[in-house]
Parts: C-alpha cells; structure tokens; sequence
C-alpha cells in the first residue's frame, strides 16, 4: 500500500515524477536537437506516458533511433 501511494503522489507532483515533462524536456536540452526536432520529440512525449518512461530509460544508441523515428518518419 505504501508503494502504491509513493507512487500517486510521484505522479500528481511533476517535480517527483522521473518521467515528468520537466525532465523529458531538460534530457532533450542536452541532446543538441534543432527546435524544430524538440518540438516533434515534445508531441511524442506528452501524447503518453509510456514514451516518456522509454525516453528517460534506454540507452543512448536506441534513443537515437526513436529521435530519428519521430523527427524523420520513413513514409
């Protein structure tokens, strides 16, 4: 139970949550994007929260990937 409710409240205050907006866009910040591509990465994280816990935890090397699938989709 103690658990769960760690988790709640990570959840409704931003500045506890790992996988927050506030982190994904500082993590983006260092990342040398151009505005445009940070823009096309902020859609794709704010539209779930499963994208931004994949953001905030793989390695560098499948990070570039996902950038690339979002910021130059193959048609």
């Amino acid at each position: 139970y103690k658990e769960i409710n760690m988790a709640q409240m990570e959840r409704n205050d931003p500045k506890n949550d790992p996988y927050g907006m506030q982190n994904c866009i500082q993590k983006l910040k260092n990342l040398g994007l151009t505005p445009n591509d940070q823009h096309k990465m902020i859609n794709h994280l704010k539209a779930d929260m499963l994208n931004r816990q994949t953001f905030m935890e793989v390695e560098d090397d499948v990070l570039s990937v996902i950038i690339q699938e979002v910021v130059a989709p193959r048609v």
